[in-house]
């Protein structure tokens, strides 16, 4: 009896969306920046012991920035895409792929959690 396969998944139908706990500012010059604030037990033994700052900052590139910026909770990652593409043309090639891990290290982080659409 042959088993049922499951369809695999495509990245780019799922859709971002900002965690809450990340603060985001856009700097002068365009680029997004993030502040991560370390809260837990074993950050505020190393801000208290080693003086380890209680905030992290993250500056994104110009791609980076307008992804960051794309993610609303309602666009799929083809759509971003799209857009990243429309805005950057060949100077982002190759688009998806690089959007795909970009939004694979985010999630990694934290930085996004990843519904499906």
């Amino acid at each position: 009896m042959k088993r049922k396969q499951s369809p695999e998944k495509n990245y780019l139908d799922f859709i971002p969306e900002r965690s809450e706990h990340i603060e985001w500012r856009r700097l002068d010059d365009g680029t997004v920046q993030l502040t991560i604030r370390r809260t837990g037990f074993f950050n505020r033994v190393s801000q208290k012991i080693f003086r380890a700052p209680e905030y992290s900052y993250i500056d994104l590139d110009e791609l980076g920035s307008c992804v960051w910026q794309q993610i609303d909770g309602g666009k799929t990652v083809h759509e971003i895409g799209q857009t990243v593409e429309t805005e950057f043309g060949d100077s982002a090639a190759p688009v998806y792929e690089r959007l795909v891990e970009f939004m694979k290290m985010l999630q990694n982080n934290n930085f996004i959690h990843i519904k499906n659409r």
